[in-house]
């Protein structure tokens, strides 16, 4: 599902949820959207399911323009941050339970599932509960499985890039610091990675 998003903002009173945001999700690429609290991720999210309204810009999704549609007719998932799940069911259960109610035939929903738990790495844990799993760091699991990612602060997009262009090339202080820790020399924001698996070292530096 491709969904473009064109010069949304968003205020709350005095406050600035969204200041002229625009981001493009093409069909078929896991984006994940990055971001401190309160830097505009749940409102654009909501706005993108038709949860909350934009006091300007537009929506589409699928080359259609879902501006004005409800939520109802978007056909669009929503998960919280804190996520709302079966307790008591596994998570492959938990993942199926949206076409299940929607009547869909079994082997459909299965290969559905399988493909789903396989796109973010979690088909070894598809029998386990969502008490048995670790939700570990937001930034950690964007990095490791997003084929893009989109940084977002203070209602305004940071940077919008690959894992490595955004861990490689930080656009500025706040995208380095913010995807992990670094150290100040001078003028001079640097962090360094090892990566044990290749036996090397990445260093990324912005002044």
């Amino acid at each position: 599902m491709s969904i473009d998003v064109s010069g949304v903002s968003k205020r709350f009173g005095d406050f600035v949820a969204l200041d002229d945001v625009s981001v493009s999700i093409p069909t078929g690429q896991l984006t994940a959207l990055l971001g401190p609290s309160g830097g505009g991720k749940s409102t654009l999210l909501r706005i993108i399911a038709g949860l909350d309204t934009a006091d300007s810009g537009t929506i589409s999704i699928e080359g259609t323009d879902a501006t004005g549609l409800p939520a109802q007719k978007r056909n669009v998932g929503f998960v919280f941050q804190h996520y709302a799940v079966f307790k008591h069911m596994t998570v492959a259960k938990n993942v199926a339970f949206g076409l299940e109610i929607r009547k869909r035939p079994k082997a459909e929903i299965a290969e559905r599932v399988d493909e789903l738990l396989k796109l973010v790495h979690l088909s070894q844990f598809s029998h386990r509960l969502p008490s048995q799993l670790s939700g570990g760091q937001d930034q950690e699991e964007a990095l490791e499985v997003a084929d893009e990612i989109v940084v977002i602060n203070e209602g305004r997009i940071e940077q919008i890039g690959t894992p490595d262009q955004l861990y490689d090339e930080p656009a500025n202080d706040f995208v380095m610091g913010f995807l992990g820790e670094v150290t100040t020399l001078g003028h001079t924001i640097a962090r360094m990675a090892i990566v044990s698996s290749h036996r090397s070292a990445r260093v990324s530096c912005t002044s």
